[in-house]
């Protein structure tokens, strides 16, 4: 290289080989948003004693699974509709 230039430039005429595709099971795969709630609360090994945040957790689907497994959730929704509808399905337990 030399003295002064950009080590960009250089880079720039090199070709580089085409990015693979992410593993099946990788979070990348369109396969990874049907994985089931069930299975993330097991592969999470929650204990009774555990507090869990949860961030985004729209209408509560992923909540309702937690709830009966740790001592408490703290939920973290932006969205004030979300927010209401979370509460209002989880109230009470």
């Amino acid at each position: 290289m030399r003295s002064g230039s950009c080590p960009c430039s250089e880079a720039s005429s090199t070709s580089f080989p085409a990015p693979s595709l992410p593993p099946a099971c990788s979070p990348r795969s369109p396969q990874w948003k049907y994985t089931s709630n069930a299975r993330i609360v097991d592969k999470a090994e929650l204990k009774p004693t555990d507090i869990c945040l949860e961030v985004g957790p729209g209408t509560g689907n992923l909540t309702v699974k937690i709830l009966p497994v740790c001592r408490k959730v703290v939920a973290c929704e932006m969205d004030p509709r979300m927010a209401a509808e979370v509460q209002k399905r989880v109230l009470g337990t």
